[in-house]
């Protein structure tokens, strides 16, 4: 689990350096996060 954590943060870290305007990927990524939370507990 925490490995595969580790790969995502880096890829998500490679997405943002390739895209300039990283503002476009950041507001749907919250959104997703939350639900994910809300799903879990």
């Amino acid at each position: 689990l925490l490995q595969h954590q580790q790969q995502v943060q880096k890829l998500l870290l490679q997405q943002q350096r390739r895209q300039k305007k990283p503002q476009r990927r950041l507001r749907p990524q919250p959104l997703r996060q939350r639900q994910l939370q809300q799903s879990r507990y």
